[in-house]
């Protein structure tokens, strides 16, 4: 940096070297206002994009946590749904084999009158 005129900075760390840039420059020069103000735009700009970038990486642990959650309910769902599945295709076997009993054994209104007066 020795020789070299100071330009606008591109963050803290070269803000605070300024100083040591004047004295050891052939021709000492100050920066320009507009330069400091870049300095600290800069800087403003640079914790802004750290705090969303904060924000952002809370949010997407949030999200995790809730897909997470929701990953676990969806499974647990999907067994209760397999088992009730499984318990209906019993009961619909169970009819079946009922209805078969009923129709081959069952006495039908007409027999029934019939044995009335036996």
């Amino acid at each position: 940096m020795q020789g070299a005129p100071l330009t606008a900075c591109t963050g803290p760390a070269q803000a605070q070297r300024w100083p040591l840039a004047v004295s050891n420059a052939a021709v000492p020069t100050r920066p320009t206002m507009s330069e400091l103000s870049l300095c600290v735009l800069s800087t403003q700009s640079l914790n802004e994009v750290s705090a969303n970038l904060d924000g952002l990486s809370d949010s997407c642990a949030r999200i995790f946590k809730v897909l997470s959650e929701t990953k676990s309910s969806t499974n647990q769902l999907a067994a209760d749904t397999e088992r009730l599945q499984q318990a209906m295709e019993a009961v619909d076997v169970k009819v079946a084999t009922v209805g078969q009993f009923l129709s081959q054994y069952q006495v039908s209104e007409d027999e029934v009158r019939s044995y009335r007066f036996l």
